[in-house]
């Protein structure tokens, strides 16, 4: 706390002398506060950096809520979430989850494609199959239950 006091006082100082030597004291509108004057000239932040060339409008799925998010875009890829102020669920306010929804979308352990159970049930052992595969045998399995039995399908 003492710096601070002398680098004041030594500020004051040199105002006054600028006062002794018969110049004009400087207005009150060009005066600076003297912690701007030792601190130097004002560093200029950006504080709303452009992040995305493209904004979509949608409802997030971390949770039940259904909040609504603008879901921010450059290059295709996401770079930020937030919330929608217009959205009646959440007027803007998006919690941990949804924040975090831009993990979720790059996880590594994401699925990509189907998986086909190649082991015993429960042991963990799956493949990669291609979409049009997956569909074949879900209409070849439940078409059989649809032959046999149609309530078991509901």
């Amino acid at each position: 706390m003492s710096l601070i006091s002398h680098a004041l006082s030594h500020a004051g100082r040199l105002w006054r002398r600028d006062d002794a030597t018969g110049r004009a004291a400087p207005r009150a509108s060009e005066r600076r506060d003297p912690l701007e004057t030792l601190a130097g000239p004002p560093e200029v932040v950006e504080t709303s950096p452009v992040v995305a060339d493209e904004v979509k409008y949608t409802t997030c799925y971390m949770c039940a809520c259904r909040c609504g998010i603008k879901v921010h875009l450059k290059d295709g890829k996401i770079r930020y979430i937030e919330g929608n102020k217009d959205h009646p669920v959440n007027r803007g306010v998006l919690c941990g989850k949804g924040s975090a929804g831009i993990m979720q979308q790059y996880s590594p352990a994401k699925l990509r494609k189907p998986l086909l159970r190649t082991g015993e049930r429960g042991s963990g052992e799956f493949k990669e199959i291609e979409w049009d595969e997956a569909m074949r045998l879900a209409v070849e399995w439940l078409g059989e239950i649809r032959r046999t039995d149609p309530r078991k399908l509901a």
